[in-house]
């Protein structure tokens, strides 16, 4: 009679082992359906990394309760300076070739992580990263983001994030390259992550989505705005958290310059400069470069005009 647990334990021989590094702050309400959804992932172990910022529900006694599901769980204390360094306290004290970037409220699909590993395959001896589309639901709607199937440029990803960071996966090459420098401005942690390989590495990307995103009042980055008053934050650009990207830009070539090739610097230098150059030099630029900065064209535009504005 074949032993049944040997052949569980052979099947596992092999496997990837990825640390899925969670960052929390008070997610009882959907923390325990995220990690069942977790305990699923096939074709991999799971060693789980939490940093809390200080949670006073239930969070961490939820995540005790599923301690057995995984290869291994460690819980650390957050710097409790918001989710931005929250995920960067975390990946600086990663160990593992396959780091995955998860938040405490989405629903991930099965083969998230098992599909992450393969599109990264290829490239494992450079800086990447993989990214999925996300499954948006809220109570009147279910719609996918993003919904195109193409990359979109270098240039856009300077003005628009579009790598949803609780689809991110990471290898232990980008770890690295993340851990040469703390970005003191950074707009938020993906989108700081996604620059930098996009302009030092690989990214691969998957318009099938891999997550189920929940839209909800408490979502750090929540359900986004309404077209118009989104167009308008972007024009008034001072309550707009994504704007200017500048600073990202001069950290880039302040820290990173000798990872860029010839091509992708004189981009992110052109960009940097034409942000602080004279109006009409911005408006030579936009007119001479006919390329989309953000996907939806109300954005697109809003952030052009926003470009011609700068003082």
């Amino acid at each position: 009679m074949p032993d049944i647990f040997q052949d569980s334990l052979t099947e596992k021989i092999g496997l990837p082992e990825v640390e899925v590094l969670l960052a929390t702050l008070n997610g009882a309400e959907f923390i325990g359906q995220f990690l069942q959804s977790l305990s699923e992932q096939k074709a991999v172990k799971i060693h789980l990394r939490i940093s809390d910022d200080g949670s006073t529900d239930q969070t961490i006694d939820i995540i005790q309760s599923f301690r057995d599901r995984f290869e291994s769980l460690e819980i650390a204390c957050g710097p409790k300076e918001g989710p931005c360094n929250n995920f960067l306290f975390l990946i600086n004290r990663s160990t593992h070739q396959f780091m995955a970037l998860a938040d405490q409220d989405d629903i991930w699909h099965s083969d998230h992580l098992s599909n992450s590993i393969e599109r990264m395959k290829s490239y494992l001896n450079k800086p990447v990263l993989s990214y999925s589309s996300v499954l948006e639901i809220s109570q009147s709607k279910r719609q996918v983001w993003p919904n195109n199937e193409q990359q979109p440029n270098l240039v856009n990803s300077i003005f628009e994030n579009s790598a949803r960071g609780c689809t991110i996966v990471l290898n232990d090459k980008t770890r690295d390259l993340i851990n040469l420098h703390q970005p003191k401005k950074a707009v938020m942690h993906d989108w700081w992550i996604y620059l930098l390989v996009q302009f030092c590495g690989v990214v691969v990307f998957s318009s099938k989505p891999e997550v189920d995103y929940r839209l909800h009042g408490n979502n750090f980055v929540g359900a986004r705005k309404r077209w118009l008053s989104r167009a308008l934050t972007f024009i008034k650009g001072s309550s707009n958290p994504e704007w200017p990207p500048r600073s990202q830009l001069i950290e880039l070539l302040d820290n990173y310059a000798g990872y860029l090739d010839s091509e992708k610097h004189l981009i992110v230098l052109e960009v940097a400069q034409i942000l602080t150059s004279s109006r009409k030099e911005r408006l030579f630029w936009l007119m001479r470069n006919k390329i989309k900065l953000r996907k939806s064209w109300v954005e697109d535009l809003a952030v052009k005009i926003r470009i011609l504005t700068l003082k």
